[in-house]
């Protein structure tokens, strides 16, 4: 990033595969882990309503790592972030929120 804008500088490279330990989810502090969902909720608005199904439904197990669709959600929104980047590397759009 530089004064003239996000991601104009280096190379660009999607990653081959994403990783996720949810067993470190219970180390952080609550939180990274409601801001961490914040992004989840943001992806559900985004790109996939079964992401706000799910927390609808049982917001409480939302609001812990040891929740009933944590890996479900987490897998969701990796998914819709994964779509969002590979259509728009360089944050030129859709991107940008």
């Amino acid at each position: 990033n530089t004064a003239e804008g996000k991601n104009l500088v280096g190379a660009f490279h999607p990653p081959a595969g994403v990783l996720c330990d949810l067993a470190a989810l219970d180390s952080l502090p609550v939180n990274d882990y409601v801001s961490g969902m914040a992004e989840i909720i943001k992806a559900g608005f985004i790109a996939d309503p079964v992401i706000l199904d799910l927390v609808e439904a049982d917001p409480e197990g939302a609001r812990t790592p040891a929740g009933p669709h944590t890996a479900e959600l987490i897998e969701r929104s990796i998914r819709v972030k994964a779509e969002v980047v590979s259509s728009d590397l360089k944050e030129s759009g859709l991107r940008e929120i």
